[in-house]
């Protein structure tokens, strides 16, 4: 008897463990900046950045500067010592700072409005995005190239 009671409460805190650790693990796409790759109500798996490091193209969560209470999800664009060209204007991302893009830069607000962020601030990385009843993905590099344009024929 002892032993079926001491299985069942450790089976019943490692689902309690389990399930705190995933729900505090998952985060709810909202707004459409990171389209194509996150859909608004998609949800991310992430883990935090310190257990993984942060690379350039990881698909991060940061506060947003404007709202520290608001976080955002946004891919990194370059690290330290490196700098990215967006909408025609360079941004350079000092040390110990990193520039996040959206992947859809006509509805995203990132480094190109307010700059890099401390790389301190990248809170958590995504490996796994979750598009709910649809299907899986894993967190690529880099966006996915735009559809090519078919041109249409004139008389």
């Amino acid at each position: 008897m002892r032993r079926r009671t001491r299985r069942l409460l450790v089976a019943t805190a490692s689902l309690y463990v389990g399930t705190w650790t995933l729900n505090r693990s998952l985060r709810r796409v909202e707004g459409g900046s990171m389209r194509p790759t996150l859909e608004e109500g998609d949800l991310v798996l992430v883990v935090p950045a310190r257990l993984v490091g942060v690379r350039r193209g990881d698909v991060v969560v940061v506060p947003d500067p404007r709202e520290p209470r608001r976080r955002t999800i946004k891919r990194v664009a370059a690290v330290a010592g490196g700098s990215v060209v967006a909408g025609g204007t360079g941004i350079r991302a000092g040390a110990g700072e990193v520039v996040v893009l959206g992947d859809d830069p006509t509805a995203s607000t990132d480094s190109r409005v307010y700059g890099p962020v401390p790389a301190a601030d990248v809170q958590a990385v995504a490996v796994l995005g979750v598009r709910p009843l649809r299907r899986l993905w894993r967190a690529p590099a880099t966006p996915a190239p735009p559809a090519p344009r078919r041109r249409s024929a004139r008389s």
